[in-house]
């Protein structure tokens, strides 16, 4: 089943006099257990289109379908009530609160899905547990390298069970080690939770890792097809569906 799926979307922005075609006439789907990749060189529609799918932006033209509801024309709050229920969100430079603590960071999304304080305890630990960071509990972000930040930015865009994870430039930041543990982990998660990742990117450690590779040159969609993984273009791998992963518990890292 598809995640997400775009169809014909164009999305043109204008400053002045200026006219700007990021996108044009797109069409993508998202299935199940996906871990794809979406790349090309800065100014190919990439991150426009990541943001489409995210609940972020609305297109020109063309519509956008999340777990089978067309999210083209909500309001701004509905919109938010997407991202908050169904998108897992992991960022370039982190976007961790500073001065909250790795506990609090993953937290903080739970804070409004009703669980009880032992059940967002519970699962605060599972992911920081998930991510080899345990130990690291009561750190704030100044006191963590790259590495260990990013690490809890997955665990709180895990934390909260969604249906799928949008990663813009993950590794960017990172150096090589830890940009490599960064992606092996989001893997392993993908794997044992069917949760589908999504990444905006034009690193190659990330495509390394990538089963489907989408690349875009110029706002259009120029190939789709196996990554080094070897899946194929539009295939899920087999994996648990996010809906029956959702009471699984992840297996951690070595500390």
């Amino acid at each position: 089943m598809d995640i997400i799926r775009v169809e014909h979307v164009t999305k043109i922005y204008r400053i002045g006099e200026v006219e700007t075609r990021a996108l044009n006439d797109v069409n993508l789907a998202i299935a199940e257990g996906e871990f794809t990749a979406i790349v090309g060189p800065s100014g190919s529609g990439k991150t426009t289109l990541l943001q489409l799918m995210g609940c972020l932006d609305r297109p020109g033209s063309g519509r956008v379908f999340i777990n089978q509801q067309d999210v083209t024309q909500l309001s701004a709050a509905q919109r938010a009530d997407v991202r908050r229920k169904v998108i897992g969100f992991i960022f370039q430079f982190f976007a961790l609160v500073p001065v909250l603590d790795a506990y609090e960071n993953v937290e903080l999304p739970l804070l409004l899905s009703g669980l009880s304080a032992q059940e967002r305890h519970d699962r605060v630990m599972e992911m920081l547990n998930a991510v080899g960071l345990a130990h690291r509990v009561h750190h704030r972000p100044a006191q963590m390298s790259g590495g260990e930040q990013q690490r809890v930015a997955i665990a709180r865009a895990l934390a909260p069970r969604p249906l799928i994870v949008l990663a813009d430039e993950p590794t960017a930041n990172l150096d090589t080690a830890n940009g490599e543990q960064a992606m092996e982990i989001m893997l392993r998660l993908n794997e044992q939770t069917g949760t589908p990742f999504i990444f905006a990117t034009h690193d190659p450690r990330v495509m390394k890792f990538a089963r489907r590779i989408v690349r875009m040159h110029d706002g259009q969609v120029v190939d789709d097809g196996a990554g080094v993984n070897g899946l194929v273009a539009g295939e899920a791998v087999v994996a648990p569906a996010p809906a029956a992963a959702a009471g699984m518990r992840v297996a951690g890292v070595e500390q």
